[in-house]
């Protein structure tokens, strides 16, 4: 029985260093697109108002442990990844420091993806006050 179980974790040790060589240090993308932009949908602000335009990617990366994880990783605007791993349906973001004194200590997000393509955002600022978007791509 125990020579069963070694077999099996060295065969997943094997195909997951063969899809790790494959992919980058985020993982392997997902969804990409240049122009996306988020709608104000309700919270602290106006709803109806947009953001800019920025480029977007999503990553999936799935690491074999104890237990294992696997964690979608979201780039746009200042953006970036908060190492949370919350599986592929959702995104941990974070956004820059807050200044001393703020209620939170950096600005957050977390994003609900469909299949990898983010579909709503919450974000809170640093006095703690939620911002609620949905998230569009810009067609010509």
């Amino acid at each position: 029985m125990l020579a069963n179980k070694k077999t099996l974790l060295a065969a997943l040790v094997l195909a997951s260093s063969s899809f790790a060589a494959t992919a980058t240090d985020d993982g392997v993308e997902k969804y990409s697109d240049s122009l996306v932009y988020l709608k104000c949908i309700g919270g602290a602000c106006t709803p109806g108002t947009t953001t800019p335009f920025r480029a977007m990617t999503v990553y999936y990366k799935y690491e074999v442990g104890t237990p294992p994880h696997s964690e979608a990783r979201l780039y746009w605007n200042q953006n970036v990844p908060a190492d949370i791993a919350a599986g592929r349906d959702i995104a941990h973001t974070v956004a820059g420091a807050c200044p001393a004194g703020s209620v939170n200590s950096e600005l957050t997000a977390t994003w609900y993806l469909s299949d990898f393509k983010p579909v709503t955002a919450k974000a809170v600022d640093c006095d703690n006050k939620e911002y609620f978007y949905s998230v569009h791509e810009f067609d010509f």
